[in-house]
C-alpha cells in the first residue's frame, strides 16, 4: 500500500512540474497584436521564443511596413482578442493602458536602396540597449 501511495505522489509531482509551452494568441480584430500565454519567467528564454515565432511567421510575409505588438496574456489584455480598442468616453479600453504587460515589438520596413527587400527589427521590453535586427534583406 505504501508503494502505491509513493508512486501516486511521484506521478502527481511529475505531471504538475511539466512546463507549459509558450502560446502566441493573435487578436481576431487587430492582426498585428499577439498575446503571449505561459511565457517563460526567464527573459532569455522568452526572448528566444519570441524571436523564433517572429522568424517563422513573419520573415517575408508582409510587403508593406508592418508593426507587431506582443503583450502578456492576462485577465485584462485578453479583452483585445475579440474586441478592438475603444478610445474615449468614461469606459475607454486601449491596449496601451496595460503598459506593464507589454513584452516586445517587431517593426518591419523596406530597405532604402532596394524597396523589394525588407528589414525587421525586434525590440524586447527589458532590453534597454539597441534593438536586434532579426531579418535583414538589405545586406
Amino acid at each position: 500500500m505504501k508503494k502505491i501511495i509513493v508512486l501516486l505522489i511521484m506521478c502527481f509531482f511529475l505531471i504538475s512540474c511539466k512546463e507549459k509551452k509558450t502560446e502566441f494568441i493573435q487578436s481576431k480584430v487587430r492582426s498585428n497584436l499577439f498575446l503571449i500565454k505561459f511565457s517563460s519567467q526567464r527573459d532569455s528564454l522568452l526572448k528566444s521564443d519570441i524571436k523564433n515565432f517572429l522568424l517563422k511567421n513573419f520573415n517575408d510575409v508582409y510587403k508593406n511596413d508592418y508593426n507587431i505588438f506582443l503583450y502578456k496574456y492576462t485577465s485584462d489584455t485578453k479583452y483585445f482578442i475579440n474586441h478592438d480598442e475603444d478610445p474615449g468616453g468614461f469606459s475607454s479600453e486601449e491596449i496601451s493602458m496595460y503598459e506593464e504587460d507589454y513584452i516586445a515589438g517587431f517593426y518591419t520596413s523596406k530597405c532604402k536602396k532596394d524597396s523589394t527587400k525588407r528589414v525587421g527589427v525586434f525590440s524586447f521590453y527589458k532590453t534597454y540597449s539597441k534593438p536586434d535586427t532579426i531579418i535583414n534583406g538589405c545586406k
